[in-house]
């Protein structure tokens, strides 16, 4: 089963890669890029440390998230 992907919404990473960073993943596909966005920060406010990366559809931002094995929590207040 594949992991729930939200769009334009920020969860924790609860398994793999960063583990208890968060992600938020925005959809460019209207926009200037054309493609996905996500974006890694250590804190919930995006101050300090951050990554991002762009991927060209929603099937590339799928094996992302397979290849990070992780599992978000996306109820997240802070």
């Amino acid at each position: 089963m594949k992991e729930k992907i939200e769009i334009n919404k920020i969860g924790k990473i609860k398994q793999g890669n960063y583990l208890d960073w968060y992600v938020e993943v925005i959809d460019d596909t209207s926009g200037e890029t054309g493609g996905f966005y996500i974006n890694i920060f250590k804190n919930f406010d995006g101050k300090g440390e951050a990554y991002d990366n762009w991927l060209e559809n929603f099937n590339d931002v799928e094996e992302y998230f397979i290849d990070a094995n992780w599992i978000i929590e996306w109820d997240v207040a802070s």
